[in-house]
């Protein structure tokens, strides 16, 4: 009866302003935007204590429109290749984004408060999938073979920082000496920050129809959560990155 109901799109309004240069000599390409974006409408899962036919209490997820919210952030991207074999590419990404307003209707018994299900300000809590740096280094260098074949060398390191998933406060809180709720973050909700070292070297036939690639993926096995989906207080549901990979790859064209 809830899970079901129509809810609107997302809507924002978006400035950019940034600058594009190549340099002369064709060895550098940068790219630099500033933006500001207010979003408005936003999409939030939420969940509701509903009672069937019969009488049992069960619980549906349902999405809703609710709250505003402004990013502003700044984006660069650079490449610079001194000579044909050797290339060097950046990008890194710096990520404002807080609550205008963020006043859903919730129950108030998940956060230790008695009463029929209100609207809440929970304004103060991070806005999900907001990482607020990130940002990348990768180097490749190609060597050509005597045989007309060529070996290519990859490098790169790749970093995020954390960033919460849950748009919902942490359970059982209580209130504070108003009365008004204690709102604080979930705990293990959030994306851990991470850097990742990737590297590869291939191998490329001189009439390039055939490559053997080897490849290491998280080379430190560093452990960082992907994902949170807490249920209640019963328990989280948790994904985490893959660990350090080492592989072979073929390729064929024809």
């Amino acid at each position: 009866p809830t899970s079901c109901a129509a809810y609107e799109d997302e809507e924002n309004d978006n400035f950019e302003v940034g600058v594009k240069y190549d340099s002369d000599d064709g060895k550098l390409r940068m790219n630099v935007a500033a933006f500001n974006t207010q979003y408005e409408n936003l999409q939030r899962d939420t969940v509701v204590t509903i009672k069937d036919a019969a009488g049992n209490t069960f619980q549906e997820t349902k999405a809703v429109n609710e709250g505003e919210s402004t990013a502003r952030g700044v984006e660069i991207e650079m490449t610079y290749v001194p000579n044909p074999n050797f290339r060097i590419d950046f990008n890194w990404g710096w990520l404002d984004h807080e609550y205008d307003s963020y006043n859903p209707s919730a129950d108030p018994a998940p956060m230790g408060l008695s009463g029929g299900a209100r609207a809440f300000d929970f304004s103060s809590l991070d806005v999900p999938y907001s990482p607020s740096n990130q940002g990348g280094l990768s180097m490749t260098y190609i060597y050509d073979m005597s045989n007309g074949s060529s070996l290519t060398y990859n490098v790169a390191v790749d970093y995020q920082a954390e960033f919460e998933i849950n748009p919902f406060p942490a359970n059982a809180q209580g209130a504070d000496a108003s009365g008004n709720p204690i709102v604080k973050q979930k705990g293990n909700t959030q994306a851990e920050s991470r850097t990742l070292l990737n590297a590869y070297v291939t191998w490329e036939s001189a009439n390039e129809n055939f490559d053997i690639t080897l490849y290491g993926r998280n080379l430190t096995d560093e452990t960082y959560r992907q994902s949170a989906n807490p249920v209640a207080t019963l328990w989280n549901f948790t994904r985490h990155g893959p660990p350090r990979q080492i592989g072979i790859q073929l390729g064929y064209s024809f």
